[in-house]
């Protein structure tokens, strides 16, 4: 058994959930610039500035262009801990990844096609074009990168933080599948199809089609990984491990 380590980013949210909790961040307090809170941190300014990306958009904090950013305790999503189970850690608890997705995006997708704006359609639209050409470039790993912001983006487009929250939770889950089944045969293509229907529906304001659509995307899942051998199944388990999953 091998022990997942956070990413650096994640190390940084949670500080600033400790720092809120001890009452040393308040509701309204504003935080350093990058530079000098990231050296106060002892972390990169990436690292910094993707913690403080993942929580402007669950509406943890709110960066005001002239004035900084600035914290919102107030906000339950910031004190919520991350449940952390390896999803390639065997056929049935990826299997379960699977199921608790499909309900989670399903709810997602159906308020995404009734309250986006055109703007959140044309980036939908956007990320299906970078999609598109990450299969022809044959870069599996960029296009896994743009599904992944595709998914977000739909939750963002459902106007409901708790959707986002709950998309950002399965973002690490997500990359961890993707990259362990994405070298079989067609799955892109067939996953980008998928995505396009999607998309139309959204767009159209068609929630039968998007939830339906998306419902039959996250169960085609499971037949690849059902179909897998106890040995293959290992080997992908191996794979995972060595990409950080």
């Amino acid at each position: 058994m091998t022990i997942k380590q956070k990413k650096v980013s994640e190390l940084v949210i949670d500080e600033l959930r400790d720092m809120i909790q001890s009452g040393e961040l308040k509701d309204g307090d504003k935080l350093p610039n990058q530079v000098e809170f990231a050296v106060q941190l002892g972390v990169s300014r990436n690292s910094l500035r993707e913690a403080l990306n993942k929580l402007a958009l669950l509406g943890a904090i709110e960066q005001r262009p002239r004035t900084g950013t600035i914290v919102k305790a107030s906000n339950p999503i910031l004190l919520a801990n991350q449940f952390e189970v390896p999803v390639i850690e065997d056929m049935q608890t990826t299997l379960e990844f699977i199921q608790a997705r499909r309900f989670v995006e399903m709810g997602t997708v159906e308020l995404a096609a009734e309250n986006a704006t055109k703007s959140e359609i044309s980036k939908l639209e956007k990320q299906l074009r970078q999609m598109e050409k990450a299969i022809k470039n044959n870069e599996p790993e960029l296009y896994i990168e743009i599904d992944q912001k595709f998914h977000l983006s739909i939750a963002q487009a459902s106007h409901n933080r708790f959707m986002v929250n709950q998309l950002m939770t399965f973002h690490s889950y997500i990359s961890q599948f993707m990259l362990a089944f994405s070298t079989m045969t067609n799955i892109l293509q067939q996953s980008y199809q998928e995505h396009q229907q999607i998309y139309e529906g959204i767009r159209d304001r068609d929630q039968e089609k998007a939830v339906s659509t998306i419902r039959s995307h996250i169960l085609r899942m499971e037949i690849p990984i059902k179909e897998l051998s106890p040995d293959l199944f290992k080997q992908l388990k191996i794979i995972n491990q060595k990409n950080g999953g």
